[in-house]
């Protein structure tokens, strides 16, 4: 096991020559400190071991790395650079700087593989040569009701290449590729400049799309990764500023979408966006993305957010204090 430390941003860490094993395992990590010994045991019990990983501890304020360090325990497969908090996306991106393999699979910090994931990729990447990203089904363990993402191509372990990528976005609501279920070519992610540095939501959509034009895509119908994301109170916790205009950048990239499925598409990143923006509170944001949007956003996301945006401002109007009368006594 290493350890390094670099407080230089992601572009500026040493690329190395790809040499060695068949993937390189990028763990980006801050402030997950109670999950991230799941997420590296479950790399440590991958049916392959013919992997190195990469633990990116992006400034982490609750003793995450020490942590890291513990779970590794030692493995000499493990890597442990620190550096100073930059975002999620400088994380990934100096993880994949940092890879001396052909192929990165990326598993966030809070997530778990099991142990077959690295097996089924590398079975199908084997045969293609001209594969660049592969992408496994995956369940999100909410605690009272789990969600399977297959896509519709069931769990029985079937291979789909070349998949319609916006159409089964525009079919089921979400795009087919999750951060914590897919391997991608190190020079493919390269050649397209990585994750977006600066946005915290949304950024792994930007890198796939990015992705589909460099090359193919497989999908694999199996149950290989899981989800624990802890998403309580996030229906009503208010999204930062930072969120929203993250946010945006998704809804501007579908926008300019030119594929049969696009209009469906921006209907769900737009109904999304209406959404936050809703919990922002921010009756007048709200009214702005409607007008510029109008015919991106479902009828229904329509009358809500206008009902919305009518009490909202109905709220403030009411909820004003009254000037205080003068002194006529001063």
């Amino acid at each position: 096991m290493v350890e390094t430390t670099s407080s230089a941003p992601s572009a500026k860490l040493k690329v190395v020559v790809p040499a060695g094993s068949q993937f390189t395992v990028v763990i980006p990590l801050f402030n997950k400190a109670n999950f991230i010994g799941r997420a590296i045991a479950s790399v440590k019990l991958q049916s392959s071991s013919d992997f190195r990983a990469v633990i990116i501890d992006d400034g982490s304020t609750d003793g995450s790395g020490d942590r890291a360090l513990h779970a590794i325990g030692g493995d000499p497969r493990f890597e442990l650079i620190r550096q100073d908090n930059a975002g999620v996306s400088s994380a990934r991106n100096a993880g994949v700087l940092a890879a001396r393999t052909d192929w990165v699979a990326f598993l966030d910090a809070d997530d778990e593989w099991q142990p077959g994931f690295l097996a089924a990729i590398a079975d199908v990447i084997d045969g293609s040569a001209d594969l660049t990203m592969v992408s496994t089904a995956y369940v999100e363990d909410h605690p009272t009701d789990p969600v399977v993402n297959d896509w519709g191509y069931g769990t029985n372990g079937y291979v789909a290449f070349d998949y319609d990528f916006f159409g089964l976005w525009a079919s089921y609501g979400g795009p087919p590729v999750w951060s914590s279920a897919v391997a991608v070519r190190r020079d493919a992610i390269l050649s397209t400049g990585g994750f977006p540095v600066g946005i915290s939501l949304g950024e792994d959509i930007l890198c796939w799309m990015a992705l589909l034009n460099t090359g193919r895509r497989a999908f694999i119908a199996r149950l290989l990764a899981t989800s624990h994301g802890d998403d309580s109170g996030s229906l009503t916790r208010a999204p930062s500023p930072r969120s929203v205009a993250s946010h945006q950048h998704l809804v501007d990239a579908v926008a300019r979408l030119e594929h049969p499925a696009a209009a469906a598409v921006r209907k769900h990143v737009n109904t999304s966006h209406c959404y936050m923006l809703m919990r922002t509170g921010d009756s007048s944001l709200l009214l702005r993305h409607l007008r510029t949007h109008f015919a991106s956003v479902p009828l229904r996301t329509w009358i809500r957010s206008l009902l919305f945006a009518i009490g909202a401002e109905r709220q403030r109007l009411f909820s004003r204090r009254p000037k205080a009368a003068p002194n006529r006594n001063a």
